[in-house]
C-alpha cells in the first residue's frame, strides 16, 4: 500500500482504472435506460446491443493501430488521459440537449474504443515503475479497490433507482467527466 501511496504513476494508474470502471458502469446503466425507452421489446434491445457490440469490436480493431500510431506515440500522458473525460462531457452534454438515444449510443461506442486503444495502454504504462515482485500484489490491490468502488456505485444506484431519472444519470456522468479536470 505504501508503494502505491508513494508512487504518483501507480496512483494515476489506479485512479484511471477506478474512474473508468465507475464511468462505464454508469454509462451502461444509462445506455440500457435509453435502449429500453427506445425499443418496445427485449428482442429488439438484444438485437441492437448485439449489433452495437460487434461494431465496437470491429471499430476497436480497425482503429487501434491508427490511434496507437497517431496519438499514443505522439501525445503526452496527461493529454491522452483527458481524451475520455472530454468524450464523456461532449456526448453526455449532447444527450441532455437532444433526444438522448443516439448521443448515448455514440458515447458507448467511442467510450469503448478510447478505453481499449488509449486508456488501457496508458494505465499499463503507468505501472511500469512497479518492481516485478510487487506487480501481482499491486494489481490485486487495484482490483480490490475497483471492485469496492463498483459495489458502492451499484449499491447507491440500486437504492436510488426508483427516485433517479435519465437526466440524473446524465448529470452524474457529466460530473464524472468533469471531475477528472
Amino acid at each position: 500500500i505504501r508503494f502505491v501511496i508513494e508512487n504518483p504513476l501507480v496512483r494515476m494508474a489506479m485512479s484511471i482504472m477506478v474512474w473508468s470502471t465507475i464511468t462505464k458502469f454508469v454509462l451502461e446503466n444509462l445506455f440500457y435506460q435509453v435502449a429500453d425507452a427506445n425499443f418496445n421489446s427485449a428482442r429488439k434491445i438484444a438485437s441492437f446491443v448485439s449489433i452495437m457490440t460487434i461494431s465496437i469490436y470491429l471499430l476497436s480493431l480497425a482503429l487501434h493501430h491508427v490511434i496507437n500510431r497517431t496519438m499514443n506515440s505522439r501525445l503526452q500522458l496527461s493529454t491522452l488521459l483527458s481524451v475520455q473525460p472530454i468524450n464523456v462531457l461532449i456526448f453526455g452534454g449532447l444527450a441532455l440537449i437532444f433526444p438522448p438515444f443516439w448521443p448515448v449510443v455514440v458515447l458507448m461506442v467511442t467510450y469503448n474504443i478510447i478505453h481499449r486503444s488509449i486508456q488501457l495502454p496508458m494505465s499499463r504504462q503507468c505501472l511500469v515503475p512497479v518492481p516485478r515482485l510487487r506487480r501481482g500484489v499491486i494489481v490485486s490491490l487495484i482490483s480490490i479497490v475497483i471492485s469496492l468502488c463498483t459495489v458502492i456505485t451499484s449499491g447507491v444506484m440500486a437504492v436510488m433507482k426508483n427516485s433517479l431519472q435519465l437526466q440524473h444519470y446524465l448529470f452524474f456522468l457529466l460530473a464524472l467527466g468533469s471531475g477528472v479536470f
